[in-house]
């Protein structure tokens, strides 16, 4: 069944005194990865937590604007989650670690010295897991961008489409972060002009509230830090 109505994922802005943030974090086969540094940190402002034997962490953080990176033990990439807001009197934030060495812990420079060029960092991150990070414009000033996470990219004018890695060891999907909003799927194309994300097969999406939509298909439309979602399908 196709879902016509726009359902908002974005979380109300009642503001509290503090948040109560957590979230639990896995690894791309979803088990849980105790031991992980979660740090949230702003201009005012630096935590640093560290995941139970469950894998889950929590605190409690003054409304405000965050970024939020996570650190797990060696063979797990970095993870980054771009400015959000915090408002809402409880938020879950889950993270998905991958595996592997990020494309920017690498090293590209010239032996003798001259600059390194748009072209050979191009070439050297072509084949090299990925973060995306698209801006999206805001008619309330809000400057938030689109991240995504993927094994490969491809770009026809304004759509940019991304597929999970896949190799003989493993496959995961492309993960997509937007302010609290999150998305999981095996493809994802995001439309840059009408900031439009259509996101296919073993689609999982969820708001900062911590609730799920699984569906087949989905599209969502992203403004002013919402994600309203457009469609959605199961077969």
């Amino acid at each position: 069944m196709v879902l016509s109505c726009a359902i908002s994922f974005a979380q109300a802005t009642t503001q509290s005194q503090t948040i109560h943030v957590l979230g639990t974090v896995t690894d791309y086969q979803d088990a849980v990865v105790p031991g992980v540094k979660v740090t949230f940190e702003n201009e005012q402002l630096s935590r640093t937590l560290t995941t139970n034997s469950y894998g889950i962490y929590e605190t409690d953080l003054p409304p405000a604007d965050y970024v939020l990176t996570a650190k797990g033990l060696p063979g797990f990439r970095g993870y980054h989650r771009p400015k959000f807001h915090l408002r809402s009197p409880l938020t879950v934030l889950n993270v998905t670690l991958l595996v592997g060495s990020p494309c920017g812990d690498m090293v590209i420079g010239n032996s003798d010295g001259r600059p390194v060029t748009k072209e050979q960092i191009d070439a050297a991150t072509k084949n090299c897991r990925g973060e995306e990070l698209i801006p999206v414009p805001s008619g309330k000033g809000l400057p938030l961008e689109l991240s995504i996470r993927y094994g490969t990219r491809s770009q026809n004018g304004n759509i940019y489409s991304f597929l999970g890695e896949k190799n003989r060891w493993y496959q995961t999907p492309v993960f997509v972060d937007y302010n609290l909003f999150s998305l999981r799927a095996d493809s994802v194309s995001y439309d840059a002009q009408k900031h439009m994300i259509e996101a296919t097969g073993n689609v999982i999406a969820a708001s900062g509230s911590g609730t799920e939509q699984h569906s087949d298909t989905l599209t969502v439309e992203l403004e002013d830090g919402e994600a309203t979602l457009l469609s959605s399908k199961k077969r």
